[in-house]
């Protein structure tokens, strides 16, 4: 009795199907269902509501660039280069950072602009 392989994993392979979420910008991430986002995440979101944290590169003074990169899908290298260079986050990369950490897009937009700014100021001198 020859059994195709999909026929035998067919349950599990769609139960891992329906617990995949695509994102409109063609990221492939898992649901918040089955994975836990670190709970940093949401202690940056406070801090960034309460004025604690107003550039882009504070919020990895609470949550390791690491994680955020691991979560993003980036190399921690490359992320770090991004870091440096802020300019060269896509708008994809940064709005789905503000999913992450559940800032709306105008507001991980501006902790980068701001970063921008303080960055391009330190090269100038």
């Amino acid at each position: 009795m020859n059994i195709h392989w999909f026929d035998r994993y067919r349950n599990k392979v769609l139960k891992v199907i329906m617990q995949l979420l695509f994102h409109t910008n063609g990221f492939l991430y898992i649901s918040q269902q089955t994975m836990e986002r670190d709970p940093r995440y949401k202690a940056v979101k406070l801090m960034v509501e309460s004025g604690q944290i107003t550039l882009f590169n504070e919020m990895f003074r609470i949550i390791p660039k690491s994680v955020v990169a691991a979560d993003l899908g980036k190399q921690n290298i490359r992320f770090t280069m991004l870091m440096n260079r802020i300019e060269r986050f896509t708008l994809k990369d940064l709005f789905l950072l503000g999913k992450f950490f559940e800032l709306d897009e105008r507001k991980i937009f501006e902790l980068a602009y701001k970063q921008y700014l303080q960055q391009k100021k330190q090269k100038s001198i």
